[in-house]
């Protein structure tokens, strides 16, 4: 039996841990009753069925204690939520964000609270806005600060950042708003090689700084030693939509090269010696000697996931070749993967990890097939015909093979990665990184001779950089973002499967590969026959997607948080109307311009087909960036009059309230948007206030209310029992940020709620709420492990009533 089906049971496994119900002695018991059977010799189908059922239960097991390790005496997550404790720590490593800010990954040692000091273990990252030049690997950290667990907004399509973490070891987060607030315990680990390389790469990138400009040293720090929080959003942009991200992004394609060299210039001095060419011949010896080599560069580098798992593909290369083994690559992939999950489970989610193996695939499948028809004469023609077909061939067989992982992960499809590796990877692989490696070893005892190859090197590595800016803004190389259904997405690996590997199917299998990727990407998923509301979970704002049969969408409002480096319209709301199969909204709804409304809609109104903006207000009043974006993108513009605005009266019913504004705060002008279906209604009420809930009550509700959204994410100061008083809901729901400042929704309203017994449904501690109706009652339901799921149990008022206060 080949390594391959123990690798996707194996996968299977994982896959479906994070999506089920996780019990270890379960789990164990399991893969108890299938070890005997698996290692019978007779009766060989029911051996591999037992060995497919073992790995699938392996998987299982390693991925849920990934997730959720097995809580001990010390555990770091035993004091998530306990409010601001005093943390000893040790520095792991470094890292820098978007927007200046940084991140230390620490290893805790103790927690003190109220005088009391307790042993802790367990890996924490503290967010830093300030610099953190100060500090280094191997240092004490002593600091005050409260722990939260990590956590998912609870939205369809969005990156699983707990997920992320817990790859990484790390089972909690905390903050600090300066380095200063923080001891620093210089040492206390010694001059370990963490110490030391923690040194050597604060110098590399003071020396980048001073010698190139600032655009230029952030693109030299991303490829030398993998420093990529100074790019800015447009360098990214750049990047992505040219296919080479992966470039300046340390990984198996730097310590290639690193080897490459460093196998060169040792051979050269190697093939000198007589006894050594005799007793330790290099083909066999000299990759293992060169080990330490890439072992400091790993560690110069931050010791990023990818380039671990490079450095273990090639130690495990150098033991090959030292015990003359020899297989095929393909089972040497297939082992590779193997070991790795069996070790680091996690890994099979990281968007790395998949792009990594699946570009290696795809050059194995295609290049050797394609180079086979290259002319065979004359000599010299065929030897050029090779080199540049076994380059084109490999781009494309690597750009096929990771295009449905690069749609999942990125939402991008970059066109001009076919032509833009052709010219990056020869200059940055064979001009850029040799400079710049020079120059980072300069570094140790020659400043001005590493600054006079980082200027060199800066020349070459900019001027790729402009190359390729200019190569994507010509006609259809520019890329586009797309965002998929997870149905789609499986008809383009169905698609892209047929053609890396259809040659060794036969003609009836890639025929039918073909039609089920076809139907599987062009084929609409079915759409709900009714009126449909999903409170999206995005954060301390509202988002909320109003869907009308058949297939019509209206978003209100697209949410947005005061950072200013995490988009939420990039981040949450478009891969999630993507994965609901939106691609066309018939309108988008501002209901007043405050940003935690506002600033999602900008990614929507950019890459969403758009019928109609309504506005609470002349665009004079609204936010400009908004307004050139819908200038732009030459989306028609809806006002409506004051008091009640009938849209249609059909099957379906929907109106818009406009306040008169006299006297009315911003957020008492705000829209209100009414839906109904039979004998159900639901009124959106945005973040009205007393005086507005006030002036909406002086108009007659234009249908039932059986479904109502709190206003203002629940405060207390929108008289929310004098609105559900008159509107009678059956079932209330709010859009709330989790453990949000404002303590939203207050405790009053939930109180009040409780007290009359009227359900409410929140997305800071459900996720996102999709509510659906045919007229004849709501079915509620909440974004739980891939997939909406009826609540357990009726979630009423009262059961979070507990940890919230009556806001300032």
């Amino acid at each position: 039996m080949g390594v391959l089906p123990w690798l996707l049971a194996l996968g299977g496994g994982i896959v479906a841990a994070p999506y089920g119900s996780f019990s270890v002695w379960l789990t164990a018991l399991g893969l108890g009753c299938a070890l005997p059977v698996f290692l019978l010799r007779r009766h060989p189908r029911l051996r591999t069925a037992a060995a497919a059922l073992f790995f699938f239960l392996g998987g299982y097991l390693l991925c849920g204690l990934a997730l959720e390790p097995l809580a001990g005496p010390r555990d770091l997550r035993s004091w998530c939520g306990a409010g601001e404790v005093l943390v000893e720590a040790e520095v792991l490593s470094l890292g820098r964000r978007d927007g200046g800010k940084n991140y230390l990954d620490l290893r805790v040692r103790s927690v003190q609270k109220d005088l009391q000091v307790w042993q802790a273990e367990g890996r924490l990252r503290l967010f830093v806005d300030g610099p953190v030049e100060t500090v280094l690997p191997g240092d004490g950290l002593r600091f005050r600060a409260s722990l939260r667990a990590p956590h998912n907004f609870g939205t369809p399509g969005e990156f699983d950042y707990p997920r992320y973490l817990a790859a990484r070891g790390i089972q909690a987060g905390a903050y600090l708003n300066r380095l200063e607030d923080a001891a620093i315990l210089p040492g206390e680990a010694g001059l370990g090689p963490r110490y030391l390389t923690g040194i050597w790469r604060q110098r590399v990138l003071s020396l980048i700084e001073d010698a190139v400009a600032a655009d230029t040293a952030a693109l030299l720090a991303a490829l030398l030693v993998g420093d990529k929080g100074g790019l800015s959003d447009a360098q990214r942009q750049v990047l992505a939509r040219g296919g080479i991200s992966h470039l300046f992004s340390i990984s198996g394609l730097h310590l290639g090269l690193i080897g490459f060299y460093a196998y060169q210039l040792v051979h050269f001095f190697w093939r000198r010696s007589t006894w050594l060419l005799l007793h330790l011949p290099p083909k066999r010896y000299l990759p293992l000697f060169l080990l330490p080599v890439l072992l400091v560069y790993l560690l110069l580098t931050g010791e990023a996931l990818p380039t671990q798992r490079a450095f273990l593909m090639a130690a495990a290369g150098a033991a090959l070749w030292v015990c003359s083994r020899r297989t095929a690559p393909l089972n040497l992939l297939w082992s590779a993967a193997l070991i790795f999950l069996l070790f680091e489970p996690l890994l099979l989610f990281e968007a790395s990890f998949q792009l990594s193996f699946a570009g290696v695939l795809g050059i194995m499948l295609l290049v050797p097939r394609w180079s086979k028809s290259c002319p065979r004469r004359p000599f010299i023609l065929r030897r050029l015909c090779l080199l540049l077909l076994t380059t084109l061939a490999a781009t494309l067989a690597a750009t096929l093979a990771t295009l449905p992982l690069t749609l999942l992960h990125f939402h991008l499809l970059a066109p001009a990665a076919l032509l833009t590796n052709l010219v990056a990877v020869p200059m940055i692989g064979l001009v850029a990184v040799p400079l710049g490696l020079a120059a980072v070893v300069l570094t140790l005892f020659w400043d001005a001779g590493a600054r006079v190859l980082l200027q060199l090197d800066g020349l070459v590595v900019q001027g790729t950089f402009d190359a390729m800016a200019r190569l994507v803004e010509l006609p259809l190389l520019g890329g586009r973002l797309l965002y998929l259904t997870p149905r789609a997405l499986l008809g383009v690996f169905v698609l892209c499967l047929l053609v890396l590997a259809g040659h060794q199917w036969c003609r009836r299998r890639r025929s039918i590969a073909a039609i089920a990727g076809c139907l599987l990407l062009l084929i609409p998923s079915a759409s709900w026959q009714g009126l449909e509301v999903i409170a999206l979970s995005v954060g301390q704002g509202d988002a909320t997607l109003l869907s009308l049969a058949p297939g019509r969408h209206i978003l209100v409002d697209g949410g947005g948080l005061r950072s200013e480096t995490f988009d939420v319209g990039t981040r949450l709301l478009a891969p999630a109307l993507g994965h609901l199969g939106v691609k066309r909204l018939e309108a988008v709804v501002l209901t007043h311009d405050h940003p935690d409304h506002r600033k999602g809609l900008h990614q929507v109104l950019s890459h969403f087909e758009v019928e109609e903006f309504w506005a609470p207000a002349p665009l004079a009043e609204l936010d400009t960036d908004l307004v050139r974006l819908l200038d732009e993108r030459a989306i028609r513009v809806r006002h409506f009059a004051p008091g009640w605005t009938v849209i249609e009266r059909e099957h379906q019913s929907l109106a818009v309230f406009q306040a008169e504004g006299r006297g009315l705060s911003l957020n008492d002008r705000s829209l209100v948007i009414h839906a109904a279906q039979g004998q159900e209604g639901v009124l959106l009420t945005a973040d009205l206030e007393e005086r507005g809930v006030g002036e909406l009550l002086l108009h007659p509700l234009p249908g039932a209310v059986s479904l109502l959204k709190l206003p203002h994410h629940g405060s207390a100061r929108s008289r929310v029992e004098h609105l559900v008083a008159a509107a009678q809901p059956s079932a209330t729901f709010v859009s709330a940020g989790r453990h949000n400042v404002y303590r939203l929704p207050a405790r009053r309203v939930v109180d009040g709620l409780a007290r009359e017994n009227i359900p409410l449904y929140r997305t800071d501690t459900q996720g996102t709420l999709r509510m659906r109706t045919q007229g004849k009652g709501w079915a509620i339901e909440h974004w739980s492990k891939g997939r909406f799921r009826r609540p357990d149990g009726a979630f009423f008022a009262d059961q979070f009533a507990d940890s919230h206060a009556e806001p300032l």
